[in-house]
């Protein structure tokens, strides 16, 4: 192989490893920020009027159903 070839390989692998430590560095983001969107309980602590307002609407539902049955 010839010098210019060389040099096109070595860059090449350079950038596929930097790619690589690129995309890894991603996914782990990716893992952090997924954990603490489906943590419930960091959720509620975050926004606990919504789930108390949803909790008032769901027994108000449950009870307007349980209401008509009888």
């Amino acid at each position: 192989m010839n010098d210019e070839l060389l040099a096109k390989r070595d860059f090449l692998r350079r950038a596929v490893d930097h790619d690589r430590v690129k995309l890894h560095r991603a996914m782990q983001h990716l893992r952090v920020v997924m954990r603490e969107r489906t943590d419930v309980g960091q959720q509620v602590a975050r926004h606990p009027y919504h789930w108390i307002a949803g909790g008032f609407l769901v027994g108000f539902m449950l009870g307007l159903r349980a209401g008509s049955n009888h």
